[in-house]
Formats: structure tokens, sequence, C-alpha cells
């Protein structure tokens, strides 16, 4: 049981918005709200929302381990820089060309911020990039 506020970090979407915690924990793990508390199933009643988060490692990962460090600079070297759009975090990494197709694609608005996408849309252009690499 933890603080609701707390497990939508880690469970993001559908829960929420994709946070850092949420698309670092993702490709390992599991994440779901399996139930949520009134403040009266306690006593005395918390202060706070209450839910059962649930998390379970995935038995086929979806990022290599030997990828892990890759994927955790990627995501961090773009996600949750203010007023950055995702063309101009994707720049260094992307053409102009690879980031309208990938916006296309995956069906993303390049002008839109990076918290914005969802983790299906950041591991596709995880692996995008890891091909680009190779």
């Amino acid at each position: 049981m933890v603080q609701r506020e707390a497990a939508e970090r880690f469970a993001g979407v559908p829960h929420s918005r994709e946070t850092l915690s949420s698309l670092l924990l993702k490709p390992w793990w599991q994440i779901e709200i399996a139930r949520r508390f009134r403040r009266t199933d306690f006593d005395p009643p918390p202060g706070v929302d209450a839910v059962a988060l649930w998390l379970a490692r995935r038995t086929r990962p979806l990022v290599d381990r030997f990828q892990a460090v890759d994927n955790r600079r990627f995501i961090q070297s773009c996600f949750g820089r203010d007023g950055r759009s995702i063309r101009r975090c994707l720049r260094p990494e992307f053409t102009r060309t690879q980031v309208y197709r990938l916006s296309r694609d995956l069906r993303f608005d390049p002008s839109g911020p990076p918290r914005g996408l969802t983790f299906d849309q950041w591991l596709a252009l995880f692996r995008f990039w890891r091909l680009t690499r190779s």
C-alpha cells in the first residue's frame, strides 16, 4: 500500500501521465494500481489517499539488460526538460526527416512536450535509436 500520488508516478499511463520513474521501470516491471482505498477504510483515517500498487517482474524484459544504461540515458536526455519540444529534444539524435517520420508513424506531435509521449512511443524511439547506432 502506498500513497495514491506516488503510485500514479510509478504506474504512469493509464493512471496518470508517464513520469521518468514509470518510463525507467516499465521495461522490466508490469505496474498496476490494483485497488483504491477510501480513507475511512483505515482507523485512524490517513491524511492522503491510499492504493494497492501491484508490481510484477516481466518474464521477458522489453529492453535487454545490456541496453539498460543506454535506455536510461536516452530517456533522461530528453524527458522532463521544461519548455522543450520532443522535436528539439530528439534533434541531437535524429535528423529532421527521421523525427517527422517517427512522429507520423508513432502518432505524436513533434512540437509537443516529451512528457506527452506514452511508454510505447518512448520504447519505439529508443529501439529506433539503437538501430541507428548499430
